[in-house]
């Protein structure tokens, strides 16, 4: 059963709130450092602000708002 098996190399895996822009577009040559680095601001971002920087009822939609959108600043939740 593949469903079963190992991830295939070049498949998108994370969390779509707390994805990179470049994850979420797909682009794994690009995945590197910088991308645990906005990993972890968007972390910090959910701890402070209590929720994480995109969040949507669609999985698309967040990984849509994550490659587009800049995040709503932490001011405005807390």
């Amino acid at each position: 059963n593949e469903a079963d098996g190992p991830t295939r190399t070049g498949s998108v895996m994370g969390t779509p709130s707390y994805m990179s822009p470049e994850q979420a577009s797909g682009l794994t040559h690009l995945v590197g450092p910088a991308t645990d680095v906005y990993g972890l601001g968007a972390i910090l971002y959910a701890l402070v602000a209590g929720r994480p920087p995109f969040e949507t009822s669609d999985i698309l939609l967040t990984l849509e708002a994550v490659r587009f959108k800049t995040p709503v600043p932490v001011r405005r939740w807390n």
